[in-house]
């Protein structure tokens, strides 16, 4: 392997201390002016989640697993809820811009981050187009008269041009650029409104819901439960946005787990009653998957399917909250997309900070006066209005979870690998910290396989067989490493290492059951991801002739600027060379003082020589 292939690798898989990352607090706190508190960030998670369950993928999961539905968002909160306690304790140790990709860069090195989070990205802005696509659909609800003065979509397939999809992504990314404290007053209000509807919506339609409809329990079989919560999986991702708005809380060891907790707490509260109303008002293979909620309040009477005709006069008698229902459904989708936008314009801005891939560098441009990262804002917002703007929710929806399943999974591995009794970043790992983080890669993959291959299995046994192969995984992690206490100050994830087990292992356990069109897209960026950072390393085979020269001063001498390889080499190089000079000055200075010494008793002689001189003279 020659020096620039090395160089590549060792780049690859640096890991940052983080010590150097909590550096750029300091300066980063000041951007926003004003702290977030435990209110307001807790009312940002419950933006970012409340909106894409309730109001979006509600209806998708219920025409998937029936009156289950209610079942799989409790499976998917509690293993939210462990994923965010992983959450909870990286950000609360590493406060900074960048979320899940500057935690990955501490603990398992950039090429790693960068996969992770580019994924999670991908999640993000396709979720935001969905999203505004769900926006358009409700305003044509609550506005028929749009519908009339311009069709809602045109085309077939996955080119479906809708002309007001992107109008609220470039709104929202408008009020992000002016400044976070304003976005974040916004979201108080438009989660309020949310709020508001939903206790609406829950107080008006459970007199009239109709248990019947609730059996059978699953008709869809045990198997579409395992896939639906895996779906759901995108529904709690506002404790993400949380960690990811971090730097800009004023106490975020205190604040950021407690609006962690209570974020996924009160989400899974919500989406269990309102997911109970639904399938118990309206039969699951009727439900409206572009806006269910507003359904069950429709003229026609979505509950009298399955209820008689007292389910339809139930609906009818209340068809006067449709409008209002329609208008606060699209106040909890602008929320959930603010808060989108925010969360996936600070991870673009952790990567551009540290610009491992150059074409990136330009977006960490902040504006001065109210330091908001314009520039992570305005491509953001540009890519999720073009997608809105051109592609169906429905060609969307299989992509949506796969890059957040890989972040929770990506996070609790960073809380297992930064709690190992490790030796320092700079130093070689020991025996057993190399031997652990090998068992953590198989575990990984055994995972998965185990419950790929135990589907061949009936299903009584085959989860059985998950779950023993998992136990059977986490063994070495008992046998073969201690692990240490978080640093003095912050957060603390109890039980480690069994609990970010059971949150890596409820991840995996998704990932591997989620379509293949997803483990696709895994496997496309992934390689996108790696092929740009080779790309970034491309001028180091160019250069590798030339002679590089350092002056005295720290000068770099060549043609042109090194490659980022040679950067790093002549970096080294040059403080080699400040300590040989240090170490050169302090031997002169010592032989100078030698010399003084060794000098003073010949003073008095030297001092009758000029006499001496001058009468010669």
């Amino acid at each position: 392997m020659d020096a620039s292939a090395s160089s590549m690798l060792r780049s690859a898989f640096h890991v940052v201390p983080p010590e150097e990352v909590l550096a750029r607090r300091a300066d980063g706190r000041r951007r926003t002016g004003e702290g977030f508190g435990l209110a307001t960030l807790t009312l940002l998670g419950i933006g970012a989640s409340i909106g894409s369950g309730i109001f979006v993928i509600t209806g998708v999961a219920a025409r998937a697993a029936g009156p289950a539905v209610v079942l799989c968002f409790l499976l998917a909160g509690m293993s939210s809820l462990l994923s965010g306690a992983c959450y909870g304790e990286l950000a609360s140790r590493l406060p900074v811009a960048g979320g899940i990709y500057v935690y990955l860069r501490c603990s398992l090195g950039e090429l790693v981050a960068l996969v992770v989070s580019i994924n999670l990205l991908v999640d993000y802005v396709v979720g935001a187009a969905v999203l505004a696509r769900s926006f358009a659909a409700y305003v044509a609800r609550g506005v028929p008269a749009l519908s009339s003065f311009a069709p809602l979509a045109r085309g077939t397939g996955i080119l479906s041009p809708n002309p007001y999809a992107p109008l609220l992504v470039l709104l929202m990314s408008a009020l992000l650029v002016r400044s976070a404290a304003h976005s974040a007053r916004t979201n108080n209000a438009l989660t309020a409104l949310k709020l508001a509807v939903i206790a609406v919506v829950l107080g008006a339609g459970l007199p009239s819901a109709h248990p019947e409809l609730l059996t059978p329990l699953a008709p869809t079989g045990a198997a579409a439960i395992i896939d639906t919560t895996a779906l759901l999986a995108f529904s709690y991702t506002g404790f993400d946005a949380i960690a990811n708005a971090a730097e800009d809380v004023e106490r975020p060891a205190r604040v950021v787990p407690a609006a962690t907790a209570l974020c996924i707490c009160t989400c899974a509260a919500l989406y269990a009653a309102v997911s109970f109303l639904l399938v118990a008002s309206v039969p699951f293979e009727q439900i409206d998957v572009a806006a269910p909620i507003a359904q069950i309040f429709a003229p026609s009477g979505g509950g009298g399917g399955g209820g008689g005709g007292g389910g339809g006069g139930g609906g009818g008698g209340l068809a006067w909250l449709q409008t209002l229902i329609s208008i606060g459904s699209a106040a909890g989708v602008a929320t959930t997309l603010l808060v989108g936008l925010f969360a996936q314009a600070r991870v673009l801005l952790g990567i551009a900070r540290d610009a491992p891939i150059h074409a990136l560098r330009p977006l960490a441009r902040e504006s001065v006066g109210t330091r908001t990262p314009w520039a992570a804002h305005a491509c953001c917002g540009l890519v999720a209005a073009t997608l809105a703007a051109l592609l169906d929710v429905q060609e969307l929806a299989p992509f949506l979870s796969a890059g957040v399943l890989m972040s929770y999974a990506a996070a609790a591995i960073a809380v297992l690998v930064l709690r190992m009794d490790a030796a320092p970043v700079d130093a070689d790992l020991p025996r057993t910290t190399r031997r652990s983080r090998g068992a953590l890669a198989c575990f990984c993959v055994a995972v998965p396989v185990a419950s790929r291959l135990a589907e061949a299995l009936p299903w009584s046994f085959s989860w059985y067989a998950s779950i023993v192969a998992s136990v059977l995984s986490a063994v070495p992690f008992a046998l073969l490493q201690k692990y240490g206490a978080a640093p003095a100050g912050v957060f603390s994830m109890p039980l480690v290492p069994f609990l970010p087990l059971i949150a890596l292992t409820c991840q995996l356990l998704l990932l591997a059951n989620l379509p293949w069109q997803a483990g696709a897209r895994i496997a496309a960026v992934a390689v996108l991801v790696v092929g740009a950072f080779v790309a970034s390393y491309a001028p180091i085979v160019d250069n590798s002739t030339l002679r590089v020269t350092l002056l005295p001063g720290g000068e770099v001498r060549s043609g042109a600027l090194p490659a980022r390889a040679h950067a790093d080499e002549a970096a080294g190089a040059r403080a080699e060379s400040e300590r040989a000079e240090a170490a050169a000055r302090a031997g002169a200075d010592q032989g100078d003082e030698a010399a003084r010494g060794d000098a003073a008793p010949a003073a008095a002689p030297s001092s009758a020589a000029p006499p001496r001189d001058a009468s010669a003279s």
